[in-house]
């Protein structure tokens, strides 16, 4: 095992977290057969390829010399409580899962109904084998969750740990579309879609005003209703904000969409509300036009790619990109001006919250009709 450097701290915390999870991963990867370990450490850490790597070189280390090599691999790679069984026909106290609705590599969801009460929910299992950090953010959920009471925010219901350890949320079940797909099936107006996204904003606010930033606003977590009511959903890299800010981390252990992430995001710079304000803002930009104001490569672009197309200055104004004519008229002016700040390159350029997005969004929206 390789020395501390002399002029390096031994007793630094974030360190031997980072450690521990390295260890967690590399023991978990071990249990299983040796043909699945490779797929098993792509999925257990998509964003974080540098928690991969060192795992993977523990793992290939045990696979060569075995438990005579003297690392704290050298113990049997884990001795867990049996795994259970989760899956439809399964119950979680009261809840009956009913069928899987989702599945990542943190959780997998599932559509529940509470067998005495018959109210259908969303249960969210956290995947066996989470590296601590991980875990963590899970727990963070459940705790975020309980703080917020909303109607236009996910609604927490219950939580709770399997017999093996892991835990799971039950959540209100949102049967919806996200909310761009919404606006282009039932072809909503600029109006109507403009009530839609001041029900996100309405729901941003409310979560920041509880001292939470959510980190992932995006269309597939803005879900629409049957009835037309927005809903903001998945918390699960939401983090607190300690005196108005949350550190981002280093590039490969800051989960994100890159997509619909602020500039400081992807650069690893503080997060604060208006990070999600500028979320919001790329929510908008695809609302009124159809298009992603850095580019429509929705599930190819990394945070380095994103950061190049920042530097690219600011997007085309909405009613230069919107598709036709009658919606650019309408965009042109108020309109385009409010969804340019929001997608300030600096923080402090863009509306200050989620409710001065909104209230500039309906004065824009009056001007116009006068």
């Amino acid at each position: 095992m390789r020395r501390p450097d002399e002029n390096q701290s031994t007793d630094d915390p974030a360190s031997d977290e980072r450690r521990n999870d390295v260890e967690e991963l590399a023991r978990n990867t071990l249990e299983r057969a040796a043909a699945d370990r490779a797929a098993f450490l792509e999925a257990a850490c998509p964003d974080d390829p540098g928690l991969r790597d060192k795992a993977r070189e523990l793992v290939q280390a045990y696979e060569r010399t075995g438990p005579s090599r003297r690392t704290v691999l050298s113990r049997p790679p884990f001795a867990p409580p049996p795994a259970v069984k989760v899956g439809p026909g399964d119950a979680l106290g009261p809840f009956l899962l009913l069928d899987r609705i989702g599945e990542g590599a943190m959780a997998a969801v599932y559509r529940a109904s509470h067998q005495d009460a018959g109210a259908v929910v969303a249960v969210k299992v956290a995947q066996r084998g989470l590296v601590a950090g991980h875990q963590r953010l899970f727990q963070v959920e459940a705790q975020i969750l309980r703080l917020l009471d909303h109607p236009n925010v996910l609604r927490f219901v219950d939580d709770g740990t399997l017999d093996d350890g892991r835990p799971y949320i039950v959540a209100e079940y949102v049967d919806g579309l996200p909310i761009d797909q919404f606006c282009d099936r039932w072809e909503l107006g600029l109006d109507r879609r403009l009530d839609l996204f001041r029900q996100a904003c309405a729901a941003v606010e409310h979560v920041h005003r509880h001292g939470v930033v959510h980190r992932d606003v995006k269309p597939r977590n803005l879900l629409v209703t049957r009835g037309g009511v927005a809903k903001l959903v998945d918390f699960g890299i939401a983090l607190p904000l300690a005196g108005g800010s949350a550190a981002s981390g280093p590039p490969t252990e800051r989960p994100m969409t890159p997509q619909y992430a602020s500039p400081e995001q992807v650069r690893g710079g503080e997060i604060t509300a208006r990070s999600d304000v500028y979320s919001l803002g790329v929510v908008l930009y695809k609302l009124l036009t159809g298009r992603l104001p850095h580019g429509d490569a929705e599930a190819v672009l990394g945070p380095r790619e994103m950061a190049r197309l920042f530097d690219g200055g600011r997007p085309r104004r909405p009613s230069e990109a919107a598709a036709s004519e009658d919606m650019r008229r309408r965009l042109a002016g108020g309109l385009d001006e409010v969804v340019l700040r929001a997608l300030a390159e600096r923080p402090e350029e863009r509306q200050v919250s989620a409710e001065a997005l909104a209230a500039e969004i309906r004065a824009a929206a009056d001007r116009r009709t006068l």
